[in-house]
């Protein structure tokens, strides 16, 4: 399924991933200010422009892992890379020519991509310390992609595919954990799983015909 944003373009032909990335990148931070300012005037007291700053910043953020979840799926983990990568850079020139309206002339890119990181280290964090229990709840599953024949007519072989179906975020792409259960040594035991499932999976194929 092909990612699909409503938007309107000032210009007609081609859209490139950075073209969407920007458009997302412009309700992102159009969200995340109107958020405050109702915020703001509904007499939640931010405490001045800094901390204003730095709820909106949160909250951009917060929107950029959504982001990502949404579109997990929905495009090649190269394309995927491609847009959260453009996105970022969207964001982050954003929050220097914008910032300065409020905090003034200066640097602010560096704070908030530092941020942004340090937001993407705690989701990190959360992984590490959910995947073990997923492990041993069995939370992985398997997608299979087919090879088939020239004209077609036979499959010749399957590529299976781990996903980790997490009960409150969803499927998470194996980028995300793979690199964090090889830091646990949960490699070996994960790859033990994808061989039983996949060797158990057979049987099912052939009753189905």
């Amino acid at each position: 399924m092909a990612l699909r944003i409503k938007t309107k373009w000032n210009t007609k032909g081609p859209k490139t991933l950075a073209d969407r990335a920007s458009v997302v990148g412009v309700y992102i931070w159009r969200t995340a200010q109107e958020t405050c300012k109702r915020m703001e005037k509904a007499e939640f007291s931010l405490g001045g422009d800094p901390q204003f700053v730095a709820v909106l910043t949160e909250m951009v953020a917060f929107s950029l892992q959504v982001t990502d979840r949404l579109i997990y799926g929905q495009m090649s983990e190269d394309d995927r890379h491609t847009f959260i990568n453009a996105l970022g850079k969207h964001l982050a020139a954003t929050a220097q020519s914008n910032l300065a309206d409020f905090l003034g002339e200066g640097d602010h890119v560096t704070r908030f991509i530092q941020i942004l990181n340090a937001r993407a280290a705690d989701y990190a964090l959360v992984i590490e310390a959910e995947l073990g229990q997923a492990l041993q709840s069995s939370a992985f599953v398997l997608h299979y992609q087919p090879e088939v024949s020239a004209d077609g007519k036979r499959v010749l072989s399957a590529e299976a595919l781990i996903r980790w179906q997490h009960p409150t975020r969803g499927l998470i792409s194996p980028d995300d954990f793979i690199p964090v259960a090889e830091g646990l040594h949960l490699i070996v035991p994960i790859g033990q799983w994808v061989i039983d499932e996949a060797l158990a999976q057979i049987p099912r194929w052939r009753e189905l015909g």
